[in-house]
Order: structure tokens, then C-alpha cells, then sequence
């Protein structure tokens, strides 16, 4: 135990317990109940907090199982999301496919018809025709 100096006077143990209004515990008038008093003051507060964690871990339970619930239906969307992605990169294949195919098509057709110039003045002509069947009908 250290030993504690009080600059002037010079008290000793006891003015010290005297002059600070505390009880000195080596006194025979202090009692186990004060002891008893104190150490359930303390378990009181120690129970309070133990409650109030418990009660902060209830809600950090129920707040990780809502996490969880919402993780999961995010994974369930994305995996539907995947499927559409899947399904709309097929149907763009076939359609790739399918104006790769009309274009080779377009392209043999202008070379047997004697070239670009020709079909550019067939079409020409079946717009003009067109044009004059609107204006006159």
C-alpha cells in the first residue's frame, strides 16, 4: 500500500477518514451490510448493462437475419437476371445470323443483276411508281 502524505499538517490515517466524511473500513463500526449494500449497488449495475448488450445483440440478430433475407432474394433476382440476359444475347445471335444471311442474299443478288447502278434505278423506278400510284389514288 503506498503511503500517502498531506502537505502541512502532517494527519495521519485517521484525519484523513474524518475530514473527507469517509468511513474507515479497519473501524469496528463499519458494518458487512454497508459492504453487502455496495456490492449489490454494483451487480445491480453490472446486470443492467449485461441486459441492455443482450438486448442490443437481440437487435443486431434480428437486423443480420433481415440482411440475410434481403442477400438472398438480391442472389434470387440476379440469377433471374441472368436467364433474361442469357436468353436476349441468343435471340441477338439469331438475328445476327439471320441479317448476315439477307445481306449475302442482297449481295448475290446485285452482282447476277449486273451491279449497284442497275438495282439503284430499279428501286428508283418501283418508288416512283409507288409515288405516282399514292398521288393519284
Amino acid at each position: 500500500m503506498r503511503n500517502m502524505r498531506i502537505s502541512g499538517s502532517g494527519a495521519g490515517r485517521d484525519d484523513l477518514f474524518r475530514s473527507s466524511n469517509r468511513r474507515d473500513p479497519f473501524d469496528d463500526d463499519y458494518t458487512s451490510t454497508e459492504t453487502t449494500s455496495f456490492i449489490n449497488g454494483h451487480l445491480q449495475v453490472k446486470e443492467t448493462k449485461i441486459q441492455q448488450q443482450n438486448d442490443l445483440l437481440d437487435g443486431l440478430h434480428e437486423s443480420v437475419g433481415r440482411f440475410k433475407n434481403q442477400t438472398l432474394e438480391m442472389k434470387n433476382e440476379i440469377e433471374d437476371h441472368l436467364v433474361l440476359i442469357n436468353n436476349l444475347d441468343n435471340d441477338l445471335q439469331e438475328s445476327q445470323n439471320a441479317l448476315d444471311y439477307v445481306n449475302k442474299r442482297a449481295t448475290k443478288m446485285i452482282e447476277r443483276s449486273g451491279g449497284e447502278m442497275r438495282v439503284i434505278c430499279i428501286l428508283s423506278a418501283i418508288c416512283f411508281v409507288l409515288f405516282l400510284l399514292v398521288i393519284y389514288s
